[in-house]
């Protein structure tokens, strides 16, 4: 598979309206339906009636509202951790999804979604723990398993783990502003040939055209909440281990110990 890497040329593609993602099966249920009820996976006029779904529940929920519950949530789990708090096993995931999720009306499901976020992409197959897992997200996405439902659980996805990487990130450099794409590769189809689009290396964080992250102010929200609730806290020394996938870049475990010199917000 070609790789494009330069900022141009993956910005061209991106903006093409020709390049289309790569087309998932379609799936009557679990996450196989999934992934073919997304505005994430879908092309031309499904993509748009989809995407419109998406945008309409992010624009009832309100950016300084998402920061300020991200630095609560964050606060509250530090105040009750020991001397040392792993961030991605603690907050990277958990509070984004949870705070969203509470944002949308619904329940705390931020476990289910770290569940269903390992198998969303179409190169990973699901098992029976993620199908369990899904089936409880629709009960609390729905009434039902319609594209409403699927766009709901869709946001609460790219709400996990990329969100997780972009704290992990800004942490490590010191700064959202500093951060690396969490998201390293997205692919499109290209004159019938599947291209790899390096958005990392293409400094596109939150891609381009239509398929543009929507909510890019939501999760740099959340973020913010969360590094200001751990100001005062430093990256424990030592080497970062990261999470196996061919798309995301997530540590496995990113220790923090509060500062001998400055007291933390919390």
């Amino acid at each position: 598979m070609r790789t494009l890497t330069a900022r141009a040329e993956v910005y061209a593609v991106l903006t093409d309206p020709a390049a289309e993602v790569p087309a998932v099966p379609d799936g009557a249920s679990g996450v196989r339906w999934l992934r073919a009820a997304v505005a994430r996976f879908s092309n031309g006029d499904a993509h748009a009636r989809r995407r419109a779904l998406a945008m309409s529940e992010l624009a009832a929920v309100d950016e300084k509202s998402l920061c300020d519950k991200a630095f609560e949530w964050t606060c509250g789990i530090v105040s009750e951790s020991g001397p040392v708090v792993d961030v991605m096993a603690l907050i990277a995931r958990r509070v984004p999804v949870g705070v969203l999720a509470e944002a949308l009306g619904l329940p705390d499901v931020s476990r289910d979604v770290a569940v269903v976020a390992r198998a969303y992409h179409p190169h990973v197959e699901p098992d029976a723990e993620t199908e369990e897992a899904l089936s409880r997200l629709v009960e609390a996405c729905g009434p039902g398993a319609d594209e409403r439902a699927a766009a709901r659980i869709g946001l609460l996805i790219q709400a996990c783990d990329a969100t997780a990487g972009l704290v992990a990130s800004a942490l490590l450099s010191g700064s959202v502003a500093g951060a690396e794409p969490p998201v390293r590769v997205t692919r499109r189809v290209v004159g019938g040939e599947i291209v790899a689009l390096d958005l990392a290396a293409a400094k596109l964080a939150f891609g381009a055209g239509v398929k543009e992250c929507p909510g890019r102010g939501h999760a740099v929200a959340l973020v913010m909440g969360i590094l200001a609730a751990l100001r005062g806290f430093r990256v424990v020394p030592g080497k970062i281990a990261y999470e196996p996938s061919v798309n995301i870049r997530v540590p496995v475990s990113l220790p923090l110990v509060r500062s001998d010199s400055v007291g933390g917000l919390c």
